[in-house]
C-alpha cells in the first residue's frame, strides 16, 4: 500500500520543478568539484595535503619515522610533515587504529599524482559495486556519482567510500558469500565506530559464518599491524582519540557532525544527563535492528541500518554519510517499485539527506544539528517497512519457512 497522498497531487507542477532544480544543482556541484578534483591531481596534490593528499601524507610519514608508533603524537606528526613533506601542512591529530596504518602504507611508494587516483579510484569502485541498483541504473548512478556525500569524500581524499562499500557489499553478499561478506566488513573496520550495529544484525539474522569471517578478519588485521608496527602503535590509540577529541572541540568541527553527541552537547546539557541519552537512543536502535535483522537481510533492514548507525556512533563528519546516501537510494528504489510517491514531509527529509552534507560543511546554524537528518531517515524507512505486508518479508530466523503462496509473494 502507498504512504500518505501523492507529492505530485499534494504539490503539483511546482514542487516537481523545485525537485529538478535541486537534481541539477546537485549535478552541478559534482561537476565543480570532480574538475577541482582533477586540476588538484594534474597540479601539486601536496598543496592540498590536509584534504586531498592527507592520507598520502600520513603514508609518507610512516616512511621517513621509523617509530610508527609517533604517528599518534600530534606535535611529532605535525613537525615531521612540515618540515619533510609540505610547507602546507597543518596540525592535525591522527585517530585511526594501527590497521589502518597497513591501508595507508603504499600509498608513498610512489607520488601523490599516482597513488591519489587509485586510492579513491579504488573506494569509488567498491562503493558504486555495492550500491548499484539494477532496476533504477540511472538513479543510481546519479546517486554514486553526483551524490554530495560521493564528492565530499573524494574531495576530501577520505576513506567513506572505502568504508561504505564494505558494509554495504557486506550485506550485499552476507546470505550468498558470507566469507567475502565477512572479509569486506573486516575492511571496513578500519573506521570502528560505523560497525557497531553489524555484529547485532549478523547475530540476530544467524549469519554465523559471516560473523566469524569477519572477527578473524578483524584479529588478522590486529596481529599484522603489531607485528610491522609493534604492540606500541596499539598502546597509544586511546590517547590520540582522547586528542582528536580535544582537537574537534577546539577548532568547531562538532557542527560538521551528524551524529547525536555534538547535538547534545551543543544544547548545553549536563554531560551525565548527555550520556545518558545517548545510551538509551543507542540501545533503543541496537533493539529496532535486532528485530529487523531477525527476518534476515533485506534491502530496507539493511537502510534502517545505515540511517541507525550515526545514531549510535560517537562521532562521524560530513564526508562520513555516503552510507545514509545509501539508505536514501534504498527508500526511493524500494518505493519506485511499489509505484507509491512520497508525501511532502518524507519528500522533505529525502531532500534533507542528500544535501546534508553540503549543509553540514556551510554550517548555517548556530548548534550541532546534523543527528536530526539520520533520525528523521530512520523513522521514514521504519514507517516503510510497516506498510509491507509480512508475508513479502523475510521469515524470522529459526521458524519454518512461509507458505508458497507467501513465498512467491516475496520474490516477486
Amino acid at each position: 500500500m502507498c504512504i500518505g497522498r501523492s507529492l505530485a497531487s499534494r504539490t503539483g507542477r511546482a514542487s516537481r520543478l523545485l525537485f529538478w532544480l535541486m537534481v541539477v544543482q546537485i549535478a552541478a556541484l559534482a561537476l565543480v568539484m570532480h574538475v577541482a578534483l582533477v586540476s588538484a591531481f594534474l597540479g601539486d596534490p601536496t598543496a592540498h595535503v590536509n584534504r586531498l593528499g592527507l592520507f598520502w601524507s600520513w603514508s609518507r610519514f610512516l616512511h621517513i619515522v621509523p617509530t610508527a608508533s609517533l604517528i599518534y603524537d600530534p606535535r611529532v606528526l605535525y613537525a615531521v610533515l612540515r618540515n619533510h613533506v609540505s610547507a602546507h601542512s597543518h596540525y592535525l591529530p591522527f585517530g585511526y587504529p594501527p590497521t589502518f596504518l597497513l591501508l595507508i602504507w603504499p600509498l608513498a611508494m610512489t607520488s601523490p599524482q599516482v597513488s591519489l587516483p587509485l586510492w579513491l579510484g579504488s573506494g569509488l569502485l567498491l562503493y558504486a559495486w555495492a550500491c548499484w541498483d539494477r532496476p533504477q541504473p540511472l538513479l543510481g548512478g546519479f546517486v554514486i556519482l553526483a551524490a554530495p556525500s560521493t564528492v565530499a569524500a573524494l574531495y576530501y581524499g577520505q576513506v567513506s567510500l572505502l568504508v561504505a562499500g564494505g558494509l554495504i557489499g557486506g550485506f550485499r553478499l552476507a546470505d550468498r558469500r558470507p566469507i567475502l561478506a565477512g572479509v569486506l566488513f573486516g575492511l571496513a573496520s578500519v573506521k570502528p565506530q560505523f560497525g557497531l550495529l553489524v555484529p547485532i544484525a549478523l547475530i540476530a539474522s544467524r549469519l554465523w559464518k559471516c560473523l566469524i569471517a569477519a572477527t578473524v578478519t578483524v584479529l588478522a588485521g590486529v596481529g599484522a599491524s603489531a607485528l610491522t608496527f609493534s604492540w606500541r602503535s596499539w598502546a597509544g590509540l586511546p590517547a590520540a582519540m582522547a586528542n582528536v577529541s580535544r582537537f574537534v572541540a577546539r577548532v568547531g568541527l562538532l557542527r560538521v557532525d551528524p551524529t547525536i553527541p555534538p547535538m547534545l552537547h551543543s544544547l548545553g546539557l549536563p554531560a551525565a544527563a548527555a550520556i545518558g541519552i545517548e545510551v538509551m537512543v543507542a540501545i533503543a536502535v541496537a533493539g529496532t535492528i535486532r528485530r529487523l535483522f531477525r527476518r534476515g537481510v533485506f534491502p530496507l533492514g539493511v537502510a534502517a541500518l545505515m540511517a541507525g548507525t550515526f545514531l549510535v556512533a560517537p562521532y562521524a563528519v560530513f564526508y562520513d554519510l555516503p552510507i545514509a546516501t545509501y539508505a536514501l537510494l534504498v527508500v526511493v528504489s524500494q518505493r519506485r517499485q511499489s509505484a507509491c510517491d512520497f508525501t511532502g514531509l518524507e519528500a522533505m527529509v529525502l531532500a534533507l539527506i542528500a544535501i546534508l552534507p553540503l549543509l553540514l560543511f556551510l554550517a548555517p546554524l548556530p548548534f550541532a544539528w546534523g543527528g536530526i537528518g539520520p533520525a528523521a531517515l530512520l523513522f521514514l524507512i521504519l514507517r516503510q517497512i510497516r506498510t509491507i505486508p509480512r508475508s513479502a518479508l523475510p521469515h524470522p530466523a529459526g521458524s519454518p519457512p512461509p507458505p508458497a503462496s507467501a513465498a512467491v509473494l516475496a520474490s516477486s
